[in-house]
């Protein structure tokens, strides 16, 4: 079953990820990790590494990630999150249009945002369903679709480690 097809309180696994992911818990202090980009189709457009750095300060939770790509590219992006009375975590970011919101299950944390990604020279906006999944060996596989008026145009998929 494609990763895209589980069901928010379900989650790959029943060990470490069936005991729920705090996602602040999971990126307190260093996270790094390898991904790629495809396109629509599935082919690869990118490859990436990245750094993470997650601290409180005060209410708020920080995350600096700092991206190098496969083409030399050097992106950084800073995350402020904010948690909800509701239950759910809200986040900024400078490249964000409006707020992110996300929602946690059972392994699985869910954020929803639109980013602006540089394309050719230009910024346009897309909108991202950002799958978070907690392994069962403690890392956290992300899986994000990007989407330009309803059609999914790409996928982000990143395999993360808590370093320390």
């Amino acid at each position: 079953m494609p990763l895209d097809r589980f069901p928010m309180n379900e989650a790959p696994g029943s060990g470490a990820a069936a005991r729920g992911f705090v996602f602040e818990e999971f990126f307190l202090g260093t996270v790094s990790g390898r991904g790629i980009v495809q396109d629509r189709w599935g082919r690869l457009r990118q490859a990436f590494v990245v750094d993470m750095r997650g601290a409180w300060r005060g209410a708020d939770f920080v995350l600096d990630e700092f991206f190098r790509y496969r083409d030399g590219t050097v992106r950084r992006r800073t995350w402020r999150v904010t948690k909800g009375r509701d239950g759910r975590d809200w986040a900024s970011a400078d490249d964000l249009v409006g707020l992110a919101h996300a929602i946690a299950d059972a392994g699985v944390v869910r954020w929803r945002y639109r980013l602006l990604v540089p394309v050719r020279g230009r910024r346009i906006a897309f909108a991202f369903d950002d799958r978070m999944y907690a392994m069962d060996d403690g890392t956290v596989l992300d899986v994000s679709d990007m989407r330009k008026f309803g059609i999914r145009v790409g996928r982000l998929v990143l395999a993360l480690e808590r370093r320390g």
